[in-house]
């Protein structure tokens, strides 16, 4: 299992797009977790590869003004007039 610097494993890395997924947040969210050193990820010319357990162990803990996903929920309706 080949690794980079020690942190990454080359089997589990994923694209932002990908890791935004797993995470439930945007992938806006992520490249600034990448940049900021919060997640183990790897920049790769323009591209940042980021570890998938990393991603999957944000989902739920992202407060939704960071880009967490909404949870949807019913909306009441006004009665229509006659």
């Amino acid at each position: 299992m080949a690794t980079i610097d020690n942190k990454l494993d080359l089997s589990d890395i994923v694209t932002t797009v990908e890791a935004a997924e797993l995470a439930g947040c945007s992938d806006g969210h992520i490249r600034k977790l990448c940049i900021a050193g919060e997640i183990v990820a790897r920049k790769h010319g323009r591209e940042w590869l980021v570890s998938a357990a990393a991603a999957k162990a944000l989902r739920g803990s992202l407060p939704r003004s960071l880009g967490a996903a909404k949870k949807s929920e019913p909306v009441a309706r006004r009665p229509r007039r006659k």
